[in-house]
């Protein structure tokens, strides 16, 4: 998870979507204007944010945080290659990152229920 990467992505999509990522986080979803500024120094935030930003830039989660170079979601219909590439991404995983992105999973899971 290259979280620099992220915070460089987030700020990519806000400026070819013409809004600034200030405007984006506080006036749009109302989040601190910190989160990206936060990311790129190696905090995680939490998953809700990062599928609440992901959702608004029309992107997933796993572009945002460099688990894939595909800037666009996934289409319903792909759910088995989406499985296949989610066990992969787990597989390069850190051992002591994985709590966390569980958390992230868990979250993004309970979002879409």
């Amino acid at each position: 998870m290259d979280l620099n990467l992220g915070a460089q992505r987030i700020r990519g999509l806000a400026k070819v979507r013409g809004v600034s990522v200030n405007k984006m986080l506080v006036s749009e979803l109302g989040l601190s204007k910190s989160v990206v500024d936060h990311m790129a120094e190696g905090s995680v935030p939490s998953a809700d944010k990062l599928v609440l930003i992901a959702q608004y830039l029309d992107t997933s989660v796993a572009y945002i945080i460099g688990m894939t170079d595909d800037e666009k979601p996934t289409t319903p219909g792909q759910g088995q290659s989406v499985r296949m590439e989610l066990r992969a991404m787990i597989a390069g995983i850190p051992d002591d990152k994985l709590g966390r992105v569980k958390g992230i999973l868990q979250a993004a899971i309970d979002a879409v229920k």
